[in-house]
């Protein structure tokens, strides 16, 4: 929660810098807000590394003076990844660490370089846990703290810029919006929301102008065309797309002005989409709804300041014991032997956890020798068929990418991965040319 009477809010991108300053007025209810952004004109890494901590040193000097206030910043996805796992059901107490151990075997980077944090989105008690992971590299976010630090700030989350958006778009309930930003030139950014959930986010060309390309690499279904509203950051490359979109039907509206229509945040009406993640972010540290790739970081910080008071909490103890109240050394080495007791028990606890997550592993690599056999039958069934030109398996869904000669090659093979209880055959893309076929089915196990 925001309990001090100011705080900054800084959104980190390729071609700017954009602050959010939020300052409470002591008789007031209300808090008051600025919004300010700075280009960054510089590509060259070292350049734009120099340039970035002079922005950053100016902004401090000219609006917050020399006193070290609390600073939350906002990094683009480019530096770092989201992405989902469906596991199964583990009760809350052991979900922690077995995350973290599925994370070490499915992100292709040693986990002691990363920092991340896990949002439970969907779960099936005894059945399945579906969790969505956003991390970063630490050297990355150790560097751009090392930034913040250097420059006078007191640095206390870290979050991606697209996880916060959402938080502005809530308002608008279950719509599905989509939000352009311009990234780099000639690179568009494009991130799909359904209410405050991130569900898909892609980059682009700026010249891309097949939609349907576009709408298939996103795993866009038909059935959920066209989508509610669009909007963008009022860039010349986002607006050209959103343009395509709207005359392609993909999309209901087009919007460049905010939809946020509230007194207390009326920075979102003045500058629409650019102000939408710092925005969201304090909105989500005002509900306690915040997540943080910093915490790491905070953390041997905390300790430090705990041990630091522990000791002199001890010491004052350890003084009026024996000056004044020495019967009560005798309840502090009861203490300690109590203390010592727990640690066994955590001890005993930590490895009874440890065998569970083995056990669950087991069963999931099990799993997963299945699935292998099931795949071995399916190429029986393609080849025999059609031409196979690719095939994915991933979380019991199939997609397979073939060619043949005619339709009833596609619905031969349908039935008999049917009738090997493959579900729900869906054909997600299919195309005729010069007597060939090529098509792209998907199927559930």
């Amino acid at each position: 929660m925001l309990d001090e009477r100011k705080s900054v809010f800084i959104e980190v991108s390729s071609k700017e810098v954009r602050f959010l300053y939020w300052e409470k007025i002591f008789w007031s209810k209300n808090a008051k807000l600025n919004f300010y952004t700075f280009p960054l004109n510089s590509q060259d890494n070292r350049k734009n590394k120099d340039e970035l901590i002079e922005v950053l040193t100016d902004f401090r000097k000219r609006y917050l003076g020399n006193k070290k206030i609390s600073t939350y910043l906002l990094i683009p996805l480019q530096m770092g990844l989201i992405r989902e796992f469906k596991l199964p059901w583990i009760p809350k107490k052991n979900r922690e660490s077995a995350v973290g151990y599925y994370i070490e075997h499915e992100i292709p980077v040693p986990s002691g370089e990363l920092v991340y944090y896990c949002q439970e989105l969907e779960e099936k008690e005894n059945e399945y846990l579906k969790v969505r992971v956003s991390a970063a590299r630490r050297e990355n976010i150790s560097k751009y703290a090392g930034y913040l630090t250097n420059a006078g700030y007191r640095l206390e989350g870290v979050e991606y810029a697209v996880n916060c958006v959402g938080k502005v778009l809530d308002i608008l309930g279950d719509k599905r919006v989509l939000v352009l930003q311009e990234i780099e030139e000639g690179r568009v950014q494009l991130a799909l929301y359904k209410g405050s959930m991130l569900e898909v986010i892609k980059e682009v060309d700026s010249g891309e102008r097949d939609i349907s390309k576009i709408m298939f690499s996103l795993r866009w279904q038909d059935g959920e065309l066209p989508i509610d509203m669009v909007l963008s950051d009022g860039s010349m490359e986002a607006d050209k797309q959103a343009s395509l979109l709207l005359k392609s039907g993909s999309v209901k509206h087009y919007e460049r002005i905010p939809i946020y229509d509230d007194d207390q945040l009326d920075i979102l009406k003045l500058q629409g989409v650019k102000a939408y993640a710092t925005c969201g972010y304090l909105l989500k540290i005002k509900n306690g709804e915040q997540t943080n790739l910093y915490s790491t970081f905070l953390l041997p910080l905390k300790l430090k300041t705990l041990a630091l008071m522990g000791g002199l909490f001890i010491a004052i103890i350890l003084l009026l014991g024996t000056m004044i109240w020495y019967p009560l050394y005798a309840d502090y080495l009861n203490s300690q032997t109590t203390i010592t007791d727990f640690q066994t028990k955590f001890a005993k606890l930590e490895s009874e956890q440890g065998q569970d997550i083995i056990v669950e592993w087991r069963k999931l690599q099990d799993k997963s020798y299945q699935d292998l056999e099931q795949l071995h039958e399916v190429l029986n069934y393609v080849d025999k068929e059609v031409t196979l030109v690719r095939l994915n398996y991933r979380q019991d869904t199939l997609y397979l990418w073939a060619e043949g000669t005619d339709n009833r090659s596609i619905t031969k093979l349908t039935d008999k991965l049917m009738a090997d209880d493959w579900r729900d055959p869906q054909l997600i893309n299919y195309k005729y040319y010069q007597d060939n076929i090529s098509f792209c089915l998907s199927f559930n196990r």
